[in-house]
């Protein structure tokens, strides 16, 4: 996977710096005009100055493609190339950034990663809560009594969580967070931290959740993510909302091997009284083990888990890493054996010796 080079990116954020388009996040949202380019707008990165909103938004859209396939950083340059206008020297070499990048990307290896948020639009969740979704007789009476009984613990401003679009739900825990923008970092993360270092083909994030839900297009988008595989993230108040716990029944994707899923509560147990308390303690006193946690997401590093089953399961991620500390132990524990046996071992005289005595010096 070749792709982009350091030294392009680099030269890339160099010269972006120069245009004016970069200074304001508004000013950055006006680049993006065109059709192809608007669905990428809403999700652009605020930062507080222009190094981290250049570079926050060439990692978001580097890898980022259209609805036809076309890369769309390339696009972006273009459009910048043509508000800047020929006769700039500025202009010539935003082209040259266009071409590098066009023939970079096309050589990157890609690995498409279906997603699917479960979570109802605005116009659902009113619906959820007026009642109105209930009434009829193809709703048992059932599902209404459930969702009262859930109505006294729901979060506050619960409702306004929800957008247009499935894509859009807002975590109930954190207002600002909204779930598409929230896999679109994590994999632009992924490919720059993990996947680009090691020459890996990145991995694209493809949303399937309008047509998961749409009933012309729902045998066909079932179908293909059983195929395919990918990852399903489940907002726990929307499977109170019987059309969309119904199709995530019907689709019998919930259980298959091939997905990933993820049901997400609409509290945030770190903002418990005790939790929050015991936060605090940590993030004065053991600022790196929070910043491990919370900042570089290392999951060796673990916080407010308290039941059983998330124990269980945060040893088992632990220990069954393909890098798992398992395997770093045993390796730092032979490596300390072998250097005690060394220390203690007769003249390397013949070749069977060396070979029981050959080591590398501990990493």
């Amino acid at each position: 996977m070749p792709g982009p080079t350091q030294d392009l990116i680099n030269r890339c954020y160099a010269i972006i710096a120069r245009c004016d388009h970069f200074h304001s996040l508004q000013s950055l949202q006006a680049v993006f005009i065109s059709q192809e380019l608007r669905p990428f707008r809403d999700r652009l990165r605020k930062a507080d100055n222009l190094n981290e909103r250049i570079r926050l938004n060439v990692a978001y859209l580097l890898y980022q493609k259209t609805a036809d396939g076309r890369h769309a950083f390339v696009l972006f340059l273009e459009t910048l190339r043509s508000l800047v206008g020929t006769g700039d020297a500025l202009y010539d070499d935003i082209e040259a950034l266009r071409n590098e990048f066009k023939q970079s990307l096309g050589q990157v290896n890609r690995i498409d990663v279906p997603y699917v948020v479960a979570a109802m639009t605005r116009t659902e969740a009113d619906a959820l809560q007026s009642g109105e979704v209930f009434e009829g007789t193809r709703i048992a009476q059932i599902e209404r009594n459930r969702f009262n009984a859930l109505t006294p613990f729901l979060p506050e401003g619960w409702i306004e969580d929800y957008g247009e679009l499935h894509d859009d739900w807002k975590l109930h825990a954190d207002h600002n967070s909204i779930m598409g923008t929230v896999l679109d970092e994590m994999f632009a993360q992924i490919n720059h931290c993990l996947r680009q270092p090691q020459n890996l083909p990145v991995i694209d994030g493809i949303s399937f959740s309008e047509p998961f839900f749409l009933p012309e297009q729902q045998i066909k988008t079932w179908e293909h993510l059983r195929q395919s595989g990918g990852l399903l993230v489940v907002d726990a108040i929307s499977l109170f909302y019987p059309p969309i716990r119904e199709a995530l029944k019907q689709s019998t994707l919930t259980s298959r091997e091939e997905m990933a899923v993820l049901v997400l509560s609409p509290l945030d147990f770190h903002v418990a009284p005790i939790n929050s308390h015991v936060k605090n303690l940590v993030i004065e006193e053991m600022p790196m083990t929070f910043a491990r946690f919370g900042e570089h997401l290392d999951y060796k590093y673990e916080m407010g888990i308290g039941d059983l089953c998330g124990i269980q399961r945060w040893l088992f991620t632990l220990f069954s890493n393909p890098a798992d500390m398992a395997e770093s132990i045993q390796k730092r524990r032979v490596d300390l054996n072998r250097m005690r046996f060394r220390k203690d071992a007769p003249p390397q005289t013949g070749r069977m010796s060396q070979t029981i005595f050959q080591q590398s010096e501990v990493g």
